[in-house]
């Protein structure tokens, strides 16, 4: 597109490159029950260059998950060389559960600009809002989960 003249370039440029500071201080007015913060929490536990922080991992799942992260090796290696979007994206049937989008990392940050954008992921986390144990919660990796087959 950047070929283009402006004329004729789309009104909405979509992904912008941006430093990391600028697409950070956007997280800083969110509040931290945002689905988001989960997201970040799970990607960097999974990355950690000594393997998955299995313990940290144990406090970030739901309990009914437990037996398919398993060791959560496998759910490392899909993420291993991800970013992730900076929105988490509420389910239409529940607002109980949320979506994080995991992307393969260009090491370049990214702000979605002029509006909503859709975008295929590597790995979409589901998300379940419990508040017994402390807020949101991963209960899968991979694709979506429907709301109606979550535990709520």
């Amino acid at each position: 597109m950047t070929n283009l003249p402006p004329e004729d370039q789309p009104p909405n440029p979509g992904l912008v490159p941006v430093e990391d500071g600028q697409a950070f201080a956007e997280l800083d007015s969110r509040s931290h029950d945002d689905p988001i913060f989960a997201g970040i929490a799970l990607l960097n536990a999974l990355n950690r260059p000594s393997g998955p922080d299995r313990t940290a991992l144990a406090r970030l799942i739901t309990p009914e998950s437990s037996g398919w992260w398993g060791d959560f090796t496998a759910a490392a290696d899909l993420v291993s060389d991800c970013g992730m979007g900076s929105n988490a994206q509420r389910a239409m049937d529940s607002d109980q559960v949320a979506y994080v989008k995991y992307f393969t990392d260009d090491n370049q940050t990214y702000q979605v600009q002029g509006g909503d954008m859709i975008m295929m992921a590597r790995a979409v986390a589901t998300l379940v809002w419990r508040p017994e144990l402390g807020g949101w919660r991963a209960h899968h990796l991979g694709d979506y989960v429907h709301p109606r087959d979550l535990p709520l």
